[in-house]
């Protein structure tokens, strides 16, 4: 391939969200914010003997589903994968993908899916995991793995837009309370920080990390978090390390008492909507 690039014709979406062009040889080659029907310039990342990843250098003719995406970090952020397409054209893509699964690994035919849209398509997630990792001279980084380089972070310091409003305001926080080389977290060169909001409160789990001298310090530093919980680096057990020791949560009228390892659905109209059309 030439310093000009290849240009190809992406024919499909794969289940990550890339889209699927074929090369000149006759294999698959997958390429990130790309749209169906597109004619791009590409240039080739990772060369395989069943496949190549590609990564786009210019569109030539755009498809009518693409649009600029909302998010600013949305170019080098690897936490969304869709927000280049309409909304109309990222739920035909999930019905497409789901109607392949069926037909692949469940041998079952059926025609194109409809998917029910989110109340909000932006701002639905109640829970999220953001990365931390400690640099050379002290320089904290947090957000989200790259896209096209997935053991580097994009800093994310601005609100994400998928969250909801609790965690907007937990994560600003955050960012703003754990101090010089986030001193106030646990030491380590990286960590996940998993943050969850729900009726009684927003709660933190960290994961990583060899040692937390003052997490109390946190979160008097931090008010918009109400219970931290930690799994040291190496360890297996989450232990409750201040706050509330469990967050209530309200889910189809159930009253729930959550601790740092409980689990559900980060988009709670999606699945309050599921519910319903299971139990009718």
């Amino acid at each position: 391939m030439g310093s000009q690039g290849l240009t190809v014709q992406v024919r499909g979406l794969g289940a990550g969200g890339d889209g699927v062009a074929t090369l000149p040889d006759g294999r698959a080659v997958f390429i990130p914010r790309t749209a169906v029907g597109e004619t791009v310039r590409i240039s080739i990342e990772t060369d395989r003997k069943r496949g190549a990843r590609g990564r786009l250098l210019e569109v030539l003719a755009p498809a009518p589903d693409r649009r600029e995406p909302p998010c600013t970090a949305y170019a080098q952020c690897g936490g969304c994968q869709l927000q280049h397409l309409t909304y109309d054209a990222q739920l035909a893509a999930k019905g497409t993908r789901i109607a392949d699964a069926l037909s692949r690994i469940g041998g079952i035919q059926t025609e194109l899916i409809d998917v029910l849209p989110s109340p909000h398509p932006l701002g639905y997630r109640s829970r999220l995991r953001f990365h931390l990792q400690r640099g050379r001279a002290g320089v904290v980084t947090a957000g989200f793995h790259r896209h096209s380089r997935p053991g580097t972070l994009v800093d994310i310091k601005d609100e994400c837009l998928v969250i909801d409003e609790a965690l907007q305001v937990a994560w600003q926080g955050l960012r703003g309370g754990w101090g010089a080389e986030a001193r106030l977290l646990p030491r380590g060169p990286s960590l996940e920080l998993l943050l969850r909001s729900v009726t009684g409160g927003v709660g933190l789990t960290v994961i990583g990390g060899s040692r937390w001298r003052d997490a109390d310090a946190l979160l008097e530093a931090v008010p918009a978090v109400d219970a931290i919980w930690w799994r040291p680096e190496g360890d297996r057990e989450l232990v409750w390390i201040g706050g509330a020791k469990t967050l209530k949560e309200v889910w189809n009228s159930e009253e729930l008492e959550l601790g740092g390892s409980g689990f559900l659905q980060a988009n709670k109209e999606a699945a309050t909507t599921l519910w319903d059309l299971l139990v009718r």
